[in-house]
């Protein structure tokens, strides 16, 4: 009777929780991007309120999935490359916040970052090719030798995706064949947090506008640069290609 009454107080909230969701499905068109389907859970109390898991699909780019507490993120979220099935980056949140260890990978079974966002620490990165950083120094901006230049705590691999999801190619561009690489700046100071994005180099007019719009809709999780041991002011450049084909 005793093991009866606690597999039954362990099989309530299920019961309970299935009860109180329902399913939603469905694909969404968008102009500002490629079109994904969405697959979760909303409470049957209040059908706009995401509480349980939810996956979003990119059909043959990419899979999102996560789980949803009340419509705030809660528990694994997952991003994965639907190509060669390797995951791109992994990471618990808590109550809407990121929390514990996010691992990035550059590919299958190679981690590019490692950050605990607990304690606000690097646990491990590979080492990037480049060992310089455009520092601020004053009212200068000098190329100099770093020990680690700045780089997006996400991985180049998740800002690539994030970027090529959410890039749309302005129509009077197109008809005047403007294309080329617009050049997205950031301030990255020593702790990490960012100025909002800015043209370093610009093409055109609206090239330039739309390559801002996708750059704040990139999370500025940074990891700064060190010079000599310590952290520095300085500027990280995220190029935007518009090419016509």
């Amino acid at each position: 009777m005793i093991r009866f009454t606690f597999l039954l107080f362990i099989l309530i909230p299920f019961f309970t929780n299935a009860q109180e969701t329902e399913e939603v499905t469905g694909y969404t068109c968008v102009m500002m991007g490629p079109n994904y389907r969405e697959a979760y859970y909303v409470l049957k109390s209040n059908k706009i309120t995401k509480h349980g898991q939810y996956t979003k699909t990119y059909p043959g780019l990419q899979e999102e999935t996560c789980y949803y507490k009340n419509d705030i993120k809660d528990s694994l979220w997952t991003l994965t490359d639907l190509s060669d099935d390797h995951i791109i980056a992994i990471g618990n949140y808590t109550n809407g916040i990121k929390a514990g260890t996010w691992t990035c990978y550059k590919a299958k079974d190679t981690i590019e970052r490692q950050f605990d966002y607990s304690s606000n620490q690097l646990v491990s990165y590979l080492k990037d090719t480049s060992s310089k950083a455009l520092v601020i120094s004053g009212n200068d901006t000098i190329v100099t030798q770093a020990d680690r230049p700045p780089f997006w705590l996400l991985g180049k691999e998740t800002i690539i995706n994030i970027i090529g999801h959410s890039i749309h190619y302005p129509d009077n561009a197109r008809e005047n064949n403007q294309q080329g690489k617009v050049m997205v700046a950031f301030t990255v100071y020593s702790d990490g947090h960012t100025s909002p994005p800015w043209i370093k180099k610009g093409v055109a007019k609206s090239l330039d506008e739309e390559a801002l719009r996708v750059a704040n809709l990139i999370p500025t999780d940074f990891a700064p640069a060190i010079v000599n041991g310590k952290p520095v002011i300085s500027i990280y450049i995220q190029p935007i290609s518009f090419k016509m084909e």
